[in-house]
């Protein structure tokens, strides 16, 4: 009995020296399957410990903004007084610009509590790491026990006696609190799958019908003579256009194969709408003619203005659904950041960066379709094509976050979008298209090109423009 208690004592020594090892292997394996675990939890989103904290500051921001937004309108009113501005247009503008502020005050709030909840739900569902942790610490600090001499004569007492019943403790708590928290990931993820199921296309379908509702609540307000009929058309193309990517990112997964065609429908739903709407406003404006020879005889007289306003949104719109890279869209949102692969800036980027940049675009888009609305002579196509350059994220010789995140096939409908919003504007500023203002688009079109290009193979061979990767 004295020999098989030496042979177990000294196998109790070497298990000893190896607990640790062991220890470590069991709790690593158990991280990579919480992270494994949150990776396939669709509801998930990576954060940092501030977002939810920053979002309850924005919400409650957006609320004041709500609240207080007359106080500003006001403050407006009477400085556009003071300068002289026509009481109509004066009265008007206010009605217009309230109406905006009203729905981008419950947009942005809508997107801020969604995300809000999210972030919350991804903190709770971090907090497994901290019970990992904790289990760790608890097995660490028994195995490490200064109590584990005492364990040892114990168990060799066990031996001599052949006491088979010796345990040390019976406390096996670590094991079932592994257990518990194997079983609550798997029931969250099961959980978020059916949550997804249910809530993602809800929001897809709010996202989407938010700007029907707006322009259907303000169509009373617009009409042949009102001088913000295409400002609110230009906002609702422009917000449909990114909505239905939202839909497809959001809902994509669900659809399969089906997936760019249900965005087809999305964009043709659009145009069918907007063709409706056109008739309602002014049917004698959008009905005319849009192209005229010096103005004085029809030019192609069955191409109506409703046809190129609906036509091209409708082509650029379906060049984006069927050319853009939806899935890697999502992956690069949902991870909140990605590689941005081009070789001379080396960067990594957030979806914060998209939006920034996406914000920053906006000046200079609205500033090139008021340069492009002007234009009579060669020194106004040279200033359009070079901020149209500055506001499209193609051919930029040092790359960019927008093309880096959207890819080519979209980044190439955003400027055919853009363009089309651009001749809506101009045939609302002209009321036709002549012979002179088309070759000034084919010239300036023409002209981006060879400049877009030229800069790019000129830095690509002699990186003399390497400057501007400052401001990707």
């Amino acid at each position: 009995m004295i020999q098989n208690s030496g042979i177990n004592i000294g196998l109790l020594a070497e298990a000893e020296e190896s607990q640790k090892e062991r220890t470590d292997k069991l709790f690593n394996d158990l991280f990579e399957e919480a992270r494994g675990f949150l990776d396939n939890n669709p509801l998930y989103r990576g954060f940092r410990i501030y977002e939810p904290i920053l979002l309850l500051l924005l919400l409650a921001g957006m609320v004041f903004g709500f609240i207080k937004r007359e106080l500003a309108i006001n403050k407006l009113d009477e400085y556009f007084f003071s300068a002289g501005m026509p009481d109509d247009v004066r009265e008007e503008l206010m009605k217009h610009l309230d109406a905006f502020l009203v729905a981008l005050i419950i947009l942005l709030a809508v997107i801020l509590l969604s995300n809000l909840l999210r972030s919350l739900y991804s903190f709770v569902q971090r907090r497994r790491y901290r019970k990992i942790s904790s289990c760790r610490k608890t097995a660490e600090k028994r195995i490490a026990s200064k109590d584990m001499g005492e364990f040892r004569t114990a168990a060799a007492k066990a031996v001599e006696e052949g006491n088979m019943g010796f345990s040390a403790g019976g406390r096996n708590d670590i094991g079932k609190r592994i257990g518990s928290i194997r079983d609550q990931m798997m029931k969250a993820e099961r959980r978020s799958k059916v949550l997804r199921g249910i809530f993602a296309p809800l929001f897809a379908a709010a996202y989407y019908l938010f700007g029907f509702a707006v322009i259907w609540l303000m169509k009373d307000k617009l009409g042949p003579d009102c001088h913000y009929t295409f400002a609110w058309l230009v906002l609702f193309g422009a917000y449909t256009f990114f909505a239905i990517d939202f839909v497809l990112c959001s809902i994509g997964s669900y659809l399969g194969k089906l997936m760019r065609p249900f965005g087809c429908l999305l964009a043709a739903l659009y145009a069918g709408f907007l063709w409706y709407l056109t008739g309602e406003i002014d049917a004698d404006f959008f009905g005319s003619a849009a192209l005229t020879r010096t103005g004085i005889t029809e030019f192609i007289p069955q191409l109506k203005i409703s046809h190129v306003v609906v036509l091209l949104q409708l082509i650029a719109m379906l060049t984006g659904i069927l050319a853009g890279d939806y899935p890697g869209m999502r992956k690069k949102w949902i991870n909140g950041s990605f590689s941005f692969d081009i070789d001379i800036t080396n960067k990594t980027r957030t979806r914060g960066s998209v939006i920034r940049r996406m914000l920053w675009s906006v000046p200079w888009v609205l500033l090139a379709w008021y340069c492009g609305m002007k234009l009579s002579t060669i020194s106004e196509v040279i200033i359009f094509v070079l901020v149209w350059w500055r506001s499209m994220p193609l051919f930029k010789p040092c790359g960019s976050v927008i093309y880096a995140f959207f890819g080519r096939g979209k980044c190439i409908s955003m400027a055919l979008m853009s363009f089309a919003l651009y001749i809506m504007i101009c045939l609302s500023y002209h009321g036709s298209l002549d012979f002179r203002m088309l070759k000034m688009i084919g010239i300036s079109l023409a002209a981006y090109l060879v400049l877009s290009v030229l800069v790019f193979a000129i830095n690509a061979v002699t990186g003399l423009f390497v400057f501007l990767r400052r401001f990707v």
